[in-house]
This record gives C-alpha cells, sequence and structure tokens, in this order.
C-alpha cells in the first residue's frame, strides 16, 4: 500500500503495481485497477470519468504491462475530481497468478489528516509491535478503507485519513484479544 497526495486538477496519475512472488517478478499478467471513493463507495466508471453506484461502463480498467511485473495506466483526474476526496485504487489481478495478493493504494488529498495511532497491552500499558491494524467506515469492517499495516516498534501505525469522521479500527495478533472495533473521531480541521 502506499499513500501520496496529488493536487486537484492533475492530468497524469500513475495507477501502477507491481506483481511478484517468492519467485521474482510476474511477467505476462492482466491485472485491472478499479476507482471507488471512501467517503461514498461510489465506483468510478472509467469510460466517462463520474463516479456513480451502479451502471458501469468500464468499473474494472487493465493496465499496461511496462515489463519487469510492473503495470500502470495513467488516469487524467481532472475531468472526475471537482472537489478534495479520499479516493482507493485496488488491484486485481485476472492473469494466470491470479491467486497472488491484490495491492490497494490509497490516495490522499490536501485535507487529509495524519493519524498515528498506536496499540498498548491493557494490563502493563507496553507497546504491542506487529499489530495488523485496518480501518473501516462501518462497525462490521465490511468498508476497509486504510491498512492493513503493522505496527512499529512503539506499537504505533501511521494512517492518512479525511477530517470530521468517524471510523473503526480493527487490530489482530496472535496471542492477544482485542476488544475490536476501537472507535475513532477525527475534528475538522480548524
Amino acid at each position: 500500500m502506499a499513500f501520496f497526495t496529488f493536487a486537484i486538477g492533475t492530468t497524469d496519475v500513475p495507477l501502477s503495481v507491481f506483481l511478484a512472488d517468492g519467485y521474482g517478478p510476474l511477467l505476462g499478467e492482466m491485472p485491472t485497477v478499479t476507482l471507488r471513493q471512501a467517503s461514498t463507495g461510489l465506483f468510478l466508471d472509467f469510460a466517462d470519468d463520474t463516479f456513480k453506484l451502479s451502471g458501469h461502463i468500464l468499473r474494472d480498467a487493465p493496465l499496461q504491462d511496462l515489463g519487469n511485473g510492473t503495470y500502470q495506466r495513467i488516469w487524467d483526474s481532472s475531468v472526475a475530481i471537482i472537489e478534495d476526496q479520499h479516493l482507493i485504487a485496488e488491484y486485481t489481478n485476472t492473469g494466470v497468478n491470479a491467486h497472488v495478493s491484490n495491492d490497494i493504494i490509497f490516495f490522499v488529498t490536501p485535507d487529509a489528516c495524519e493519524l498515528q495511532y498506536c496499540v498498548k497491552d491493557e494490563v502493563t500499558d507496553e507497546p504491542i509491535p506487529g499489530v495488523d491494524v485496518w480501518v473501516t467506515t462501518d462497525p462490521q469492517g465490511n468498508t476497509v478503507i486504510a491498512g492493513t499495516s503493522i505496527t512499529d516498534k512503539d506499537g504505533c501505525v501511521v494512517f492518512f485519513l479525511d477530517p470530521d469522521c468517524t471510523y473503526f479500527f480493527f487490530r489482530q495478533k496472535a496471542g492477544y484479544n482485542f476488544d475490536n472495533p476501537d472507535v475513532q473521531t477525527i475534528g475538522p480541521v480548524s
């Protein structure tokens, strides 16, 4: 997963993914990319550059093989993005090695807030490294918008999330029972 900021009106946003397994880059695969708005769940129709709930002509856009396991599509966001928003690009490989784990890239618009989230042992209050943490917009955990990230030696991970929203943090590590989800609200940007 990668976080980066792009300015509204950007014409050339690279939607790239690198596919590899334990032996090296995967060549000749057929990955596609899907873009959705984190706040609404609407998907982009690459055919007309509008976000919608249904009736898509081209929801899963193919990526071009650049060689050595790298695949890319250049997207003109200036047509589709008219206000700051948090977008999620999801990659799916439909090629021979479709079982290879798919990547998700989160686009963070300029108003997004950097949030450091830390996990501590409830008894000792010591940080817990190596915890899988992911963020959803619903308490059931169905709409993942960030993660999975793994806590560092200080028990912390960093997420970039839209302000003035409530998020649900899920935590998982062998040997620990976390009370999921942990509800966090990010206030408005002042």
